[in-house]
């Protein structure tokens, strides 16, 4: 923003506050913005410790076993999760890439390996996370755009991101382990 463009701006702000410390006295910060008169500052003040977590007589709930999300925020935070993790395993899979393409041999050892359980149980772990990442991310990007936003469509949307993960699982484990 250039100075230019500012100036409009700050005289505009300057036009609406209150012009001598007697009027902010008297109405008050929620007063001279709405027009209303007599506003007790002591109020304000106590409200506002009160917002800003002065309160030390809250009750605070530790036990994570104790609370219920909906479908939608259990999906959502599992979103940020699978996203982590597939962040720190880019290194590992580019490990993989570059030992497997180092020669005909390796790609061959790097095959064999997924012969072996603990393998393909990775691999399956892994395209689950992907899986849920992707179809939870679209899910995130149509509720960018005010498609799926009520409470209903909300809900509906978690629950079909958790059904296209399970026929991920259904279908990837038949593949894997079958």
């Amino acid at each position: 923003m250039d100075v230019m463009a500012s100036i409009p701006l700050c005289v505009l702000l300057l036009s609406h506050a209150p012009h001598r410390v007697g009027e902010m006295q008297k109405y008050g910060p929620a007063g001279w913005k709405s027009g209303k008169a007599g506003v007790d500052l002591r109020k304000v003040r106590k409200q506002a410790s009160r917002m800003s977590g002065d309160n030390k007589k809250r009750p605070v709930n530790l036990d994570l076993r104790t609370i219920r999300l909906p479908v939608g925020g259990v999906v959502s935070i599992l979103h940020r999760i699978t996203g982590v993790i597939l962040v720190f395993s880019i290194p590992v899979m580019l490990y993989a890439l570059q030992e497997s393409l180092a020669s005909a041999n390796a790609f061959t050892r790097f095959i064999d390996g997924f012969k072996a359980w603990p393998a393909r149980l990775g691999f399956f772990v892994f395209v689950l996370i992907l899986a849920h990442h992707f179809l939870a991310g679209l899910r995130h990007l149509l509720l960018d755009l005010d498609i799926g936003i009520s409470r209903r469509a909300a809900r509906r949307g978690a629950w079909w991101v958790l059904a296209g993960v399970t026929a991920v699982a259904v279908l990837g484990g038949g593949r894997l382990f079958l």
